[in-house]
């Protein structure tokens, strides 16, 4: 695999980046966080048992908020990593990729390089812009797809490299049982 790849951070990628962050390692909470939110809206219809008007009512409500709020946290993680940035001059990250055929070799603006094995990779997962390649549970290289020459071709290289599968984190049912049974 040879592909050199020039990843410009903005406020767009750091809020897609904890939105992907979220959605590859929390499915466990997800699940737990929807199914309370399902069950306080049966509640709220009286499907389940029917404690009368007014308490449907805060039940559906209560239901409804939580459904629509579950990744909340990872806005508040991309809030609290942009005020950083800001805070430190508002130089947003740049970070120049080489996928060699035994490792990566990863350039951070203003520092040096360093190696990255493909077996050290955590976790690969990927949206409609980008591939996400997790070294830590809070650490990832975004490589963006146009930049690259081949895709789908770079995906099976990748996960044969790594020997991992690129989990799509594209919406709820994205769910797996393997991540809910990962702690």
């Amino acid at each position: 695999m040879k592909e050199t790849i020039l990843m410009q951070h903005d406020r767009s990628t750091v809020k897609r980046l904890a939105t992907v962050q979220f959605r590859t390692f929390s499915g466990l909470t997800r699940f737990i966080w929807y199914g309370i939110s399902i069950i306080l809206i049966l509640l709220g219809f009286g499907l389940l048992y029917d404690f009368g008007i007014p308490f449907r009512y805060l039940f559906l409500a209560a239901g409804c908020i939580i459904f629509g709020n579950v990744g909340v946290s990872a806005q508040f993680r991309a809030e609290k990593t942009l005020r950083a940035i800001e805070q430190q001059g508002g130089q947003f990250p740049r970070t120049k990729m080489l996928f060699r055929d035994s490792d990566i070799f990863v350039l951070e603006d203003g520092g040096t390089g360093r190696s990255v094995s493909y077996n050290s990779i955590l976790r690969l997962s990927e949206d409609n812009l980008y591939y996400y390649l997790f070294i830590t549970n809070e650490a990832a290289y975004m490589v963006p797809k146009n930049q690259l020459r081949n895709p789908p071709e770079f995906r099976h290289t990748l996960e044969r490299t790594c020997g991992k599968r690129v989990q799509n984190t594209g919406g709820f049912f994205t769910i797996r049982l393997k991540d809910l049974l990962k702690k």
